[in-house]
């Protein structure tokens, strides 16, 4: 694993765009976070462990959050962090800068990436290199029980040697074996997904998918003061209220 410097932004850092389209069906998750006139897209970096948002950036009209990491991370201190991002972020620019060396214009860290059809070629060169030693029994494997079931996770993991993707070492990741071990992965993919609780608490403890607010600053005004009241009321030990119980 690698170790966080004193100062430093600590362990595992996640990439990702902020609150659904409340235009879209609940549930689903969008980019877009308030769609009147103006389309106002907020991008953030959550830390894995403590589900804490530390920074936050408005995208541009003219683009999406697949050209804007760089923006984000630009002022953070990124020296033994491990940066993981979703599907939209899995692009050649966004591995190179966050792996690349700084004599390059990169930040000489590590990323974890995560990667779907929307790269096809990638998906498949990656798929093709886990069946190539298939079948066989996964590198790790955990069990979760809780909330009235019980889940089963395994994950395979293989070398990247026929893949062609900035800093790879294994797939998807700039890691190496001796930086991150089959279970180490899995713990970063879980961590990930941890953004799906950031997602619940503003859809339902503040509603913000029927927030209409939209001029100036306001959307991004809204996102930090609820940000902070979570942050708050995780620290003290006390609940979110929930807009549910209105």
């Amino acid at each position: 694993m690698i170790k966080n410097g004193a100062g430093k932004v600590p362990g595992l850092l996640a990439v990702l765009a902020l609150v659904p389209d409340p235009l879209k069906p609940r549930g689903r998750r969008y980019p877009l976070v308030f769609v009147l006139d103006v389309q106002v897209k907020l991008f953030a970096a959550m830390l894995h462990t403590e589900k804490t948002v530390i920074a936050q950036h408005r995208i541009p009209d003219d683009t999406t959050e697949t050209t804007q990491v760089r923006e984000l991370l630009e002022h953070m201190e990124l020296d033994g962090a491990v940066v993981t991002a979703d599907t939209a972020s899995a692009q050649r620019d966004t591995a190179a800068y966050i792996a690349g060396n700084e004599e390059d214009g990169g930040r000489g860290s590590a990323y974890v990436l995560f990667v779907k059809g929307n790269q096809p070629k990638l998906q498949r060169a990656v798929f093709g290199a886990v069946q190539a030693g298939c079948p066989r029994d996964p590198d790790y494997t955990e069990l979760d029980a809780g909330h009235g079931r019980i889940i089963r996770r395994s994950i395979w993991v293989t070398d990247a040697e026929n893949i062609d993707f900035p800093h790879v070492r294994q797939a998807v990741t700039s890691l190496s074996q001796d930086q991150a071990s089959p279970a180490d992965l899995a713990k970063f993919a879980r961590g990930q997904r941890g953004i799906e609780s950031v997602h619940w608490l503003r859809d339902t403890a503040y509603d913000e998918d029927a927030n209409t607010g939209y001029a100036g600053n306001g959307p991004q005004a809204v996102a930090t003061t609820c940000r902070h009241e979570t942050h708050i009321s995780n620290d003290f030990g006390e609940p979110v209220p929930s807009a549910t119980a209105n």
